[in-house]
């Protein structure tokens, strides 16, 4: 009798267990997600607010916030050539193109855009302590020149970039365009085709002048 009691107790155990739900291949199968660490230096977050900070300064025509973003001895050479050093010669220099009583530029839009992630140096041998880098990339521009021209362009432009105590700053800034292919030569064709053809023309004129006298 106790014999068939435990069979009994044994035979209802392993039905209740069989009974007990499966773990779901969710629960079961499913890795917990993790953030990976970013391996970007965080330089590039700073550089990047910089270059936003120069690009809304630039479109604002806020010479003291551009300022604010250079170097005390910046260097920058221009897209006609000029090559100005230091903060007191930037605010001139933009002064005399942008918001003197001769100045060539009415207006200028600008927005730059980088072929890759600045190439940094590092200042020793902590990871991530970079305080020398060089940017480079091209820029969408729009000027309007003093008599309302308005001229659109894509300059190169390279950047040499230091950072002080406080932050990022433009130590040197190079512009350049295309010396064979640009909207200023384009107009300046344009133009000398016109002078041509209005010169065909007054010689075909004279010519006729000339001849009829003579007749």
């Amino acid at each position: 009798m106790k014999r068939l009691i435990i069979c009994c107790l044994l035979l209802l155990t392993s039905v209740s267990l069989g009974q007990e739900p499966s773990p779901t291949p969710s629960e079961s199968q499913t890795p917990v997600a993790t953030e990976q660490p970013s391996t970007e230096n965080p330089a590039h977050a700073e550089l990047r607010l910089l270059k936003q900070h120069m690009e809304d300064a630039m479109n604002a025509r806020d010479i003291e916030s551009i300022l604010e973003g250079v170097s005390n001895e910046v260097v920058f050479s221009t897209m006609n050539g000029d090559v100005v050093k230091g903060k007191d010669n930037i605010r001139a220099y933009f002064e005399k193109m942008m918001t003197g009583p001769e100045s060539r530029v009415k207006d200028a839009k600008t927005h730059f855009e980088v072929d890759e992630l600045t190439i940094l140096y590092p200042g020793s041998d902590e990871p991530y302590d970079a305080k020398f880098g060089i940017a480079y990339g091209h820029s969408d521009d729009e000027y309007t020149l003093a008599d309302n021209t308005v001229i659109k362009v894509q300059p190169r432009w390279s950047a040499a970039l230091v950072r002080d105590e406080e932050s990022w700053k433009i130590a040197n800034f190079h512009y350049s365009v295309n010396m064979f292919d640009n909207p200023v030569l384009t107009k300046m064709r344009g133009l000398l085709g016109i002078a041509a053809a209005v010169g065909l023309v007054l010689g075909l004129v004279i010519g006729f002048l000339v001849g009829r006298r003579k007749s």
